[in-house]
């Protein structure tokens, strides 16, 4: 989150100092503690939601299959859950269909 910080304003945002990303340097204890810390998946719609939970170190290999998370639609650009995607694709109306 510190780098979405730096992004905005190149100063710390503890001391207000001056800082730039390449003066961060890792802290291998806090991201041991942090990558076996217990995480939720808050992906879903109005419908469901995802119920994953696990250490926050393989939350991106889940979150990249999680059938939850929120695509859009290439065609229409309509937003919905990945699991939802093949049925959208079989009736989107934006579909360009040949016609016989």
């Amino acid at each position: 989150c510190i780098m979405r910080v730096l992004a905005n304003d190149r100063r710390c945002p503890m001391t207000r100092r001056p800082l730039e990303p390449q003066q961060l340097i890792p802290c291998p204890g806090f991201t041991g503690i942090l990558n076996t810390s217990s995480v939720i998946c808050h992906n879903g719609d109005q419908n469901q939601q995802c119920n994953w939970k696990g250490a926050y170190g393989t939350y991106s290999l889940h979150y990249e299959s999680c059938p939850f998370k929120q695509v859009n639609c290439i065609h229409c650009t309509g937003r919905m859950c990945q699991y939802a995607l093949p049925g959208h694709l079989n009736n989107c109306p934006k579909i360009e269909v040949e016609c016989s």
